[in-house]
């Protein structure tokens, strides 16, 4: 012993064995945060999936009812991969690449608004729409403004450069942006 004392070897071994405990000590510690951290990922996503899923896809089909005059009333999540199938009345089933553009829009513009409601109905955050219906036709407009005023819980920031959609609006609530400063038309 004293000879391996006195020559370095024990003392060397010592600092490398404390060092080693000490990296798997902080290892250990990194482990347990991420298996933590995985556990609260995976909790949350079933919550998610079992809670509020249903109520944002029964919420989204209402809005896409409404939006497509009942032309299509279901929402149906793929049993394997992502995306969605969408029923039409006469049943037939669609994915979402197989409709027409703008009826593509109007069902995202569903899943979006349910899941703006839905996931945060304690707190009626504000939705900011930024000329996101540009594409859409006057008929789809019109419905999709009037499904945006029937959702009297949020406030409703809706930002556009287009004039024709001024109408669908009461004078009073529309204020113009001009070089930097807000306009109140009179």
């Amino acid at each position: 012993i004293q000879v391996l004392e006195e020559g370095g070897v024990y003392s060397d071994i010592l600092h490398q064995y404390k060092q080693k405990k000490y990296e798997l000590e902080e290892a250990a510690k990194e482990w347990s945060v991420f298996c933590i951290a995985q556990e609260i990922l995976v909790n949350t996503i079933e919550k998610y999936k079992n809670i509020h899923l249903p109520r944002m896809l029964s919420k989204a089909e209402e809005y896409l009812s409404f939006l497509t005059d009942g032309n299509y009333h279901r929402i149906h999540l793929r049993d394997s991969g992502s995306g969605f199938l969408v029923e039409r009345k006469d049943h037939t089933i669609f994915e979402a690449n197989e409709l027409s553009q703008a009826t593509t829009e109007q069902l995202y513009v569903a899943i979006r608004l349910a899941f703006a409601v839905t996931l945060y109905e304690k707190h009626h955050l504000p939705i900011i729409i930024d000329d996101s219906f540009v594409n859409f036709d006057a008929k789809r407009t019109e419905k999709v403004i009037e499904l945006l005023k029937g959702m009297k819980q949020n406030q409703l920031l809706f930002f556009t450069c287009h004039k024709h959609l001024l109408p669908f609006f009461q004078r009073e609530n529309v204020l113009f942006l001009e070089k930097g400063a807000v306009q109140i038309i009179s």
